[in-house]
């Protein structure tokens, strides 16, 4: 039954990940710095990689080192960066309000995917 558990939490960041990674889908780009930013927040050092490999391995050291949620919080407060950047472009290029409201959106979206990885994630099922 753990098994299962450790799996579906697996697949959840899989799509979550993927979500990230995609800039339609999120109104972001994360970059590589954004990851070591992040990786440094979490006492880890990782190289200069493609992204999408940065992201996942920072999840599984994460989970390794019992800083799977602070990981996610982290995720959420890079977010909320770039949303406050997003808001503060939309205030001085009122023209470009709306496409600035739409990428919110996305990442208000984002925020709440990472939430519900947060509440789901359960430390014990991967030790």
């Amino acid at each position: 039954m753990k098994k299962r558990r450790v799996i579906e939490n697996k697949n959840a960041f899989a799509t979550l990940e993927k979500h990230l990674l995609s800039s339609h889908f999120s109104g972001i780009y994360l970059t590589n710095a954004d990851f070591v930013d992040i990786a440094k927040k979490l006492d880890l050092e990782i190289g200069y990689k493609h992204r999408e490999s940065i992201l996942g391995e920072l999840a599984e050291v994460a989970k390794e080192l019992n800083k799977y949620e602070l990981f996610l919080n982290l995720l959420i407060e890079c977010l909320k960066n770039i949303e406050e950047k997003y808001n503060n472009l939309s205030n001085i290029y009122q023209n470009a309000k709306e496409l600035f409201d739409e990428y919110n959106q996305k990442i208000a979206v984002m925020i709440k995917l990472i939430n519900r990885e947060l509440k789901s994630y359960d430390k014990t099922t991967i030790n």
